[in-house]
């Protein structure tokens, strides 16, 4: 299941496009984004787009674009790296999380996919209120997924290292 190649090229691509993706955010501003991902209401995206100007709303818009090449790279990225970190841990109910979260890294870019559809409506010009709202809540699901396989990753490579430096299996099994 692991596939090294496939790993090198995702996390290349995760860190290459962190870099576009903040320079891409800068002329939104503090918050950038983030805010727009979170406002809720049509009323608070048309506040955040009003600060952003009209610089900002084609910066957001290049932004979100480029964001679909971003979710290829990260959800590959974390699908692979708890697949790897998940392989050969001794604990099963790890390894089962692993498996589990490696999913839910799949199912982050899809919500991300559709979050990114949903801003692009308003940014465009939408006015039904239900796209702000969907945009909530589907960048809040994504973010639990991420965060809660990010944390996993830690534990994993963490408890990988300690096996390493102690040269034996120590950690359960």
């Amino acid at each position: 299941m692991f596939n090294l190649p496939l790993l090198r090229i995702a996390t290349i691509g995760v860190i290459v496009m962190m870099a576009v993706m903040w320079w891409t955010g800068r002329p939104m501003g503090p918050g950038g984004i983030l805010c727009f991902e979170f406002a809720g209401t049509l009323q608070n995206a048309d506040e955040i787009m009003g600060r952003w100007g009209e610089r900002g709303r084609v910066a957001a818009l290049l932004h979100t674009r480029l964001d679909f090449i971003f979710i290829l790279f990260y959800a590959s990225w974390g699908f692979l790296s708890l697949r790897s970190l998940g392989a050969g841990e001794p604990l099963k109910w790890l390894r089962d999380a692993a498996r589990f979260l490696s999913y839910a890294m799949l199912m982050a870019g899809v919500m991300d996919i559709f979050e990114n559809l949903c801003m692009t409506q308003v940014m465009g010009g939408s006015r039904l209120e239900f796209y702000p709202r969907a945009a909530w809540w589907l960048a809040g699901i994504k973010f639990v997924c991420i965060s809660m396989s990010l944390l996993l990753m830690l534990v994993l490579w963490g408890r990988k290292q300690i096996e390493k430096i102690s040269g034996s299996r120590t950690l359960g099994g």
